[in-house]
């Protein structure tokens, strides 16, 4: 059976596995479950991604705060709000294949707490992944990409010398296959949370860096933990490699600022 990081927890419910992560200190969880079908399901598969961020999104809100009755009955119509639109809603992409939420201003029609509805679902943003039968939703507040891939027979060398960067391929020469898929999700993810996909050039960047000198003086290669791009997409990104099976790779990026 597939397994999580010891920094990370997982939980099963209903009789499908979900692999359920939140990291800290930003809201942000990764979704991974079971997909069987084609894009309907993909799509079922998303909403309820979304859904389920909301509820304990809202409810880790609800903790931090003091709640008077009004104010209860309050947060239970408006969560049911959020979640009755997110049902509604339709799955876009953008100019890059991005996928995006569009609800109906409909939705919120009538209610006194609309403005804050279309608020908390103006924040969320999503990414998936599917690959060897597992579905991959990152959702947060900010701008989140996710990449799943099972570890299959390719070029491995060619594929490193058109798209990783030098470090990227001195680390794929030294760690083997699963080095280089370790390296690939993280570029995926990289390329998913700009929301630029290939055209942003996946040799554009590298997700690995020399971290020191062993005792031969030669130079050791590490992946990062977060990265910064230049140019229109200037900024730092974290990334971080899911850990869930030896043949299964996942990593996820989540824009900093």
């Amino acid at each position: 059976m597939p397994h999580l990081g010891k920094d990370l927890y997982a939980a099963f419910l209903c009789l499908w596995i979900e692999y359920e992560v939140r990291v800290e200190p930003v809201w942000k969880y990764i979704f991974i479950k079971a997909m069987h079908g084609g894009s309907s399901e993909q799509e079922a598969l998303i909403k309820k991604s979304l859904i389920d961020y909301v509820q304990k999104k809202y409810k880790g809100d609800r903790e931090n705060r003091l709640c008077g009755k009004d104010d209860n009955e309050k947060d239970v119509l408006l969560l049911e709000k959020l979640c009755d639109a997110l049902n509604n809603a339709e799955i876009k992409r953008g100019e890059y294949g991005k996928p995006y939420i569009a609800v109906k201003d409909t939705d919120f029609a009538g209610f006194d707490g609309s403005a804050r509805g279309a608020k908390l679902l103006k924040c969320v943003e999503f990414s998936v992944s599917h690959s060897g039968g597992l579905f991959a939703c990152a959702v947060a507040e900010r701008k989140v990409g996710v990449d799943i891939q099972e570890i299959r027979k390719a070029d491995t060398f060619g594929i490193a010398e058109r798209f990783f960067a030098d470090e990227e391929r001195a680390y794929a020469k030294e760690h083997g296959e699963g080095g280089f898929f370790d390296i690939w999700v993280r570029k995926e993810a990289v390329i998913k949370c700009t929301g630029r996909g290939l055209a942003q050039g996946l040799s554009s960047f590298s997700t690995v860096g020399a971290q020191s000198l062993d005792e031969d003086k030669k130079t050791v290669f590490a992946l990062l933990n977060e990265i910064e791009l230049d140019g229109e997409l200037h900024g730092k990104y974290s990334l971080l490699n899911v850990d869930i099976s030896p043949e299964m790779k996942c990593a996820v990026c989540i824009f900093e600022g």
